[in-house]
């Protein structure tokens, strides 16, 4: 089934990895990162409190910013990709074809993820109360 999937979209595989190998690797960066951020804190003790939660407590909260990113890049590579292939090699040359996927690819990918983006900013902002 896998390799179907693989060799059926290769590009859209090959950008959700990158994705999830992009948010894995920087991932705890980004989380001392927020921790300044927040707590107003300087990096050492920020470094100092990741450590003393300790291995298991690093990657918690991965989640959402796993799947999101992992959806975004897929779909860059893989629109583009798809834009690319789309347009005949006899209308336009190879560098206007690449300009236009990728410009189409990044109006697509706005459209998508835009939304998702200002949630998350949202969410993250200590100043707005959410009441249900």
């Amino acid at each position: 089934m896998w390799q179907d999937l693989v060799m059926f979209c290769p590009n859209y595989f090959c950008g959700v990895t990158a994705g999830l190998v992009n948010v894995v690797s920087t991932f705890p960066i980004n989380k001392i990162i927020f921790r300044q951020q927040i707590g107003s804190v300087k990096f050492n003790v920020a470094v100092k409190q990741v450590k003393k939660e300790g291995l298991l407590m690093l990657y918690r909260g991965v989640g959402p910013p796993l799947c999101q990113k992992s959806l975004q890049v897929g779909l860059m590579y893989g629109l583009f990709e798809t834009f690319y292939k789309s347009m005949p090699n006899s209308i336009v040359g190879k560098t206007e074809r690449t300009l236009l996927a990728a410009t189409l690819t990044g109006i697509s990918e706005a459209l998508f993820a835009t939304p998702f983006e200002r949630g998350q900013s949202l969410l993250q902002n200590p100043c707005i109360s959410w009441k249900n």
